[in-house]
């Protein structure tokens, strides 16, 4: 009897898994097409970029937003490779990244200087 109970309960709880099952399923195929959509987005983004990001922290933050795709998205295997591939091409830019850094806040500095000097010629001319 108490047996019996038991085997009722389990026979309830087995239909119950299959319809949360059948309604997982369901929304889950209405989540995939928006995955999909998403993912698409995504590597249209990317690949407007240029290739090339502008500081090294863009570089870090593009790697790290691929590789959260990786661990925390359902993504077909092909699709995971190529992000795979786009990190690799991705860290193969970094030396690139940190010179073009390096050569803009060189320019930066140049031209702030340029600036004072512009500066200091127009007080003089004001002066005389």
């Amino acid at each position: 009897s108490e047996r019996a109970e038991l085997i009722s309960q389990v026979k309830i709880l087995r239909g119950d898994h299959k319809q949360y099952q059948s309604i997982f399923d369901e929304k889950m195929k209405e989540i995939e097409p928006l995955q999909q959509a998403l993912g698409k987005l995504r590597n249209t983004n990317n690949a407007g970029r240029g290739g090339l990001c502008s500081s090294e922290e863009e570089l870090n933050d593009v790697i790290y937003s691929l590789q959260y795709r990786i661990q925390h998205e359902s993504i077909p295997l092909t699709e995971e490779k190529q992000i795979l591939r786009e990190i690799k091409q991705l860290e193969g830019t970094r030396e690139k990244v940190i010179a073009n850094a390096a050569m803009r806040t060189k320019l930066q500095d140049t031209m702030g200087q340029k600036n004072d000097i512009q500066d200091q010629v127009k007080v003089r001319h004001i002066l005389l």
